[in-house]
């Protein structure tokens, strides 16, 4: 037979030490997958359908230049370059405003 633990007291923390209480992760910070990432991933998925979707080559004209690429890259490139200014732009967005 196991003995009677129910007469015990309760453990005791030293006098005058600091007191440790366990907190579990998911009360501390919020999930991975938070409303704002599931939404970025869903335009990612849908921006890569998009530009395997359109692989025939086309003219680009970039101010003087006349180039000739697959559209795929172009597609590719612009969302880099749109990515690349939201990073920015989020960036610049937290360091004018400190979090409260």
């Amino acid at each position: 037979m196991s003995p009677d633990t129910s007469n015990e007291e309760p453990h005791e923390p030293p006098a005058g030490g600091p007191t440790r209480v366990s907190v579990s992760q998911t009360e501390t910070r919020p999930g991975f997958w938070n409303t704002g990432r599931v939404i970025a991933a869903l335009i990612s998925v849908l921006v890569l359908v998009f530009i395997f979707q359109n692989t025939r080559s086309t003219k680009v004209h970039l101010l003087i230049p006349e180039l000739r690429m697959p559209l795929w890259m172009v597609l590719l490139g612009t969302a880099f370059l749109g990515m690349l200014a939201g990073m920015f732009w989020s960036h610049h967005r937290s360091v004018r405003r400190p979090r409260r």
